[in-house]
């Protein structure tokens, strides 16, 4: 609340279009900003991030924020079934799975159904992994909850530099370019 506040002063926001995103720990807490910011936030973009367990008594945002989720599959350090994650061989507590952590910002959103699924282009089939993109957009006050689920992504910013061995931290996704999915899932808010 302080940044939002001090960059408002400095600069001046929008206040009406407020977005937060981040990657490992910067997704878990745009996660949370989610929960306890919804009366700035509108939408929230975590990448390799779901909900800690033992959070969602806590996380009873005041309006619908709009959730975009982009997960690997076989990210070695948060993994996309849930569980215990682990940054090399050092646990950092519990998390729910991806699914679980997408119910649970439908059920907040009121969402009435899953309303699309789809394949995107494999568009650099060398990467070892491939995006499906599913939707919810039927939710109240026209937010919406997606998930792009990174089949054999792992730990990375997908569009992003290989930053470590695949041995470390999974596979890079180049199928996608993820500062532009984000910005576009962002920007389609009035």
């Amino acid at each position: 609340r302080a940044l939002i506040t001090h960059l408002d002063q400095k600069h001046g926001v929008d206040r009406r279009r407020i977005f937060v995103t981040g990657i490992s720990n910067g997704g878990f807490m745009s996660l949370r900003v989610a929960c306890e910011m919804s009366d700035l936030v509108r939408a929230v973009a975590a990448v390799t991030a779901q909900m800690p367990a033992g959070s969602l008594e806590k996380c009873r945002p005041a309006r619908p924020v709009a959730v975009l989720f982009i997960n690997g599959t076989e990210d070695p350090l948060v993994p996309y079934e849930g569980g215990v994650v682990k940054v090399f061989g050092r646990e950092r507590g519990q998390i729910l799975s991806t699914e679980e952590s997408v119910e649970f910002w439908q059920q907040q959103n009121r969402c009435r159904s899953q309303t699309a699924s789809r394949a995107l282009p494999d568009a650099d089939p060398a990467d070892g992994s491939r995006v499906e993109e599913i939707d919810f957009d039927q939710c109240e006050k026209g937010v919406r909850v997606r998930l792009l689920k990174v089949f054999g992504g792992g730990h990375t910013w997908p569009g992003g530099m290989q930053y470590l061995r695949a041995e470390r931290v999974g596979r890079t996704n180049l199928d996608l370019d993820a500062a532009r999915v984000i910005w576009d899932f962002f920007r389609s808010w009035p």
